[in-house]
């Protein structure tokens, strides 16, 4: 719950499953709401690796800096979204379910990279 009250964009519900909130809105059709939630997924999961620190006035910009020492494809795997997020919640463009599922679709990659290695 702290860490979705430190996001930067304001829910219209207090949600523990923004993953599941994201998912939902895509079945629905709703892609721009459902990369708002995919986004907001995306970096409380960060935080919680404590790969970023989730914090209420950062901007985007300064998130994908803090992933400068993660595995490259972490990085550039964010700023898809992330440009899909601000495209759609910024810009008010109307985002194409392609475009949507190409951020969704790295999910299982994303998870991997927040995995602790195993020696």
């Amino acid at each position: 719950a702290d860490r979705i009250e430190q996001l930067p964009i304001p829910l219209k519900r207090n949600l523990s499953d923004l993953l599941g909130e994201a998912r939902r809105h895509y079945e629905a059709g709703n892609f721009n709401e459902a990369i708002i939630y995919l986004y907001s997924y995306l970096l409380v999961e960060l935080d919680k690796a404590q790969l970023i620190r989730l914090l209420r006035g950062k901007t985007n910009r300064q998130y994908l800096r803090e992933l400068q020492d993660a595995p490259p494809t972490l990085g550039s795997l964010m700023e898809r979204t992330m440009i899909a997020f601000e495209d759609a919640f910024f810009g008010n463009y109307r985002l194409e379910k392609a475009r949507f599922e190409e951020c969704y679709q790295q999910l299982d990659e994303f998870h991997h990279h927040l995995e602790p290695s195993v020696v």
